[in-house]
């Protein structure tokens, strides 16, 4: 895209953007963003380390005994866990608990970054839209993800499409007000 956009700068619009933050992840006082680099060790998305290593244990119950479990969630995640943390994972074996501790030693990695998940699934959070080229100038400010299409629009289209998405927004609004009335009565 960036190589298009150099070759035609007047008439190419990029957007990059998310469709939602997730995990509202959260830099901690101890962040260290040098710590990042131990994300590149991990093998494998969170879930799909979560169900091998079920699958690992399951097949091997005695690597909870002699220690091949913590090693296969070292591996996983790249890291080598500290007494505490083997204690804290070994626990959780005990009790039958795989999903727990593979949860536990993507915590204690993130402990180490300085960094933390605290929630399971999206947030509310606002995600970062930029845009460069032309009609970039509309996306600007926070912006809601529902109203990219109308600001594409603007850019491609002109002003004028723009002024729809404030005439949308303000039905919107009013019948939401609305319903909330009705909805109190």
């Amino acid at each position: 895209a960036l190589a298009f956009y150099a070759l035609h700068p007047e008439e190419t619009l990029i957007v990059l953007t998310a469709d939602h933050e997730t995990g509202s992840l959260q830099l901690l006082d101890n962040f260290d963003p040098a710590a990042c680099s131990i994300l590149l060790a991990q093998k494998a998305e969170r879930s799909t380390i979560s169900s091998a290593f079920s699958k690992f244990v399951d097949k091997n119950p005695e690597s909870v005994t002699d220690g091949r479990a913590i090693a296969e969630l070292e591996k996983y995640y790249g890291v080598t866990f500290d007494d505490a943390a083997r204690k804290e994972i070994n626990d959780a074996l005990a009790n039958n608990d795989t999903a727990g501790a593979a949860s536990l030693a993507c915590k204690w990695r993130d402990s180490q970054i300085g960094i933390a998940y605290t929630s399971g699934g999206h947030s509310s959070a606002k995600i970062l839209t930029s845009a460069i080229g032309a009609g970039s100038h509309f996306f600007t400010g926070n912006l809601e993800n529902s109203d990219l299409p109308w600001l594409i629009g603007s850019a491609v289209l002109g002003e004028s499409y723009g002024a729809e998405l404030i005439k949308y927004k303000q039905e919107q609004a009013q019948l939401a007000e609305r319903r909330n009335r009705f909805s109190a009565n």
